[in-house]
């Protein structure tokens, strides 16, 4: 647990790098289902007409957004690892300093 000056700054490291785990997997089961879904309705067939190509033609323009959503999912687990790494660096150094108090 850090501290900032008389507010303390409670933070779970193991949280931290467990929501961070969740995220990276929740974006990867994003990502696929996107593609299963993309990929169904492009080899869907029965379906004729410019109704048919019309709801291909929008959901082909989602298909950037759905990568999109999945690289920010994994960019902010990205930044979920790289804050538990930076809070436990932290929490080591303290760690160490208190130690080294009465040497």
């Amino acid at each position: 647990m850090a501290y900032y000056q008389s507010n303390p700054v409670r933070v779970h490291i193991a949280r931290l790098q467990s929501a961070a785990k969740q995220m990276r997997v929740q974006a990867g089961e994003y990502r696929r289902t996107g593609k299963q879904l993309f990929s169904t309705v492009s080899l869907a067939r029965g379906w004729e007409g410019s109704d048919a190509e019309a709801f291909r033609s929008q959901l082909k323009g989602f298909e950037d957004d759905v990568e999109k959503m999945a690289k920010l999912m994994e960019s902010y687990s990205e930044f979920l690892d790289k804050a538990a790494q930076a809070y436990r660096q932290a929490q080591d150094t303290a760690v160490q300093q208190a130690r080294n108090l009465w040497r």
